[in-house]
């Protein structure tokens, strides 16, 4: 019993540590998120990507995004129309593998935490996609409504150290 309640006791202090030093951290693309309670999964979250997926025939415009191995977004910043349909063109300039996550800060945040985890597979919706080393990749989307949202990459480090760009939508 004795062994039980010290075993327990560490534990606790331990996380007690741990979690006093994660606070202590600077902020980073996930202090994006609001603190609205996560979900158990993305696909429970509303994407909150202004819109939704279209076809390429229907694009009013293409916009060419460059994914580096310096994990940037070139441009990083795009503003597109409300009623806008945009066939977004990822190029892999580098040999790192890459995705172009669409969605806002909440749904970033989460698909970071799930991909982090092992928890979620590429592809399983709409506004993901793998951009493979070297490859060049497109994705359509119609903004339906005004806002801000985002698009970021959530290979291991890459979210975490920026690798993430912005989206405003105007009437």
């Amino acid at each position: 019993m004795y062994t039980r309640v010290l075993g327990m006791s560490a534990a606790l202090v331990l996380g007690i540590i741990l979690a006093a030093c994660g606070a202590a951290g600077s902020p980073s693309p996930s202090s994006m998120a609001s603190q609205m309670p996560m979900e158990s999964s993305a696909m429970e979250m509303e994407i909150g990507s202004l819109g939704e997926a279209a076809d390429a025939g229907d694009a009013d415009r293409a916009v060419h995004i460059t994914a580096t191995d310096q994990l940037t977004f070139d441009p990083d910043e795009i503003e597109v129309q409300v009623g806008e349909t945009i066939t977004f063109e990822i190029e892999n300039s580098g040999t790192v593998d890459h995705e172009f996550v669409l969605g806002a800060a909440a749904w970033q945040e989460q698909h970071e935490q799930e991909m982090q985890g092992g928890g979620m597979e590429m592809g399983e919706e709409p506004n993901e996609l793998e951009v493979p080393a070297g490859e060049t990749v497109s994705i359509t989307w119609q903004f339906a409504e005004a806002g801000t949202t985002h698009f970021g990459c959530h290979e291991p480090g890459h979210f975490p150290a920026g690798m993430v760009g912005t989206i405003t939508v105007s009437e």
